[in-house]
């Protein structure tokens, strides 16, 4: 496990702004009026920009399962992983979104949840 890796993701609220940075498969989702809205994105590796990324550095993205850097991590971005560092980056993508009276909450999960719980159900408080 030395050597495993891990994603990350954190929200921030500054005054009536929610800043948003995420790093691998971890998302966060927001509820307004009863309906999910995805603030940050899957980084997976088949995904159009992320595999052209992996390739143009050297490494390579294969199908075992699921799509996988170099046959192995399933995740594009990801800090901690020592093997696949030159291929997966660590650089957050963030996101900003309006708060306003319309903002229920936010969940922020790993794919231990979202793989089977939709964002929608996830929203759903009835």
């Amino acid at each position: 496990m030395k050597d495993a890796g891990s994603t990350a993701y954190t929200a921030i609220i500054v005054g009536s702004c929610l800043l948003v940075a995420n790093v691998g498969n971890s998302i966060v989702v927001i509820c307004r009026g009863g309906k999910a809205y995805a603030v940050s994105r899957d980084h997976k590796p088949d995904q159009s920009d992320e595999r052209r990324r992996i390739e143009d550095a050297g490494g390579f993205v294969m199908w075992v399962g699921t799509w996988r850097v170099g046959g192995v991590l399933a995740v594009s971005p990801a800090f901690g992983d020592r093997l696949l560092k030159q291929y997966v980056v660590v650089d957050p993508e963030i996101e900003e979104e309006k708060i306003d009276g319309s903002l229920e909450f936010l969940m922020l999960a790993s794919d231990g949840l979202w793989d089977v719980v939709t964002n929608d159900e996830a929203c759903c408080h009835d």
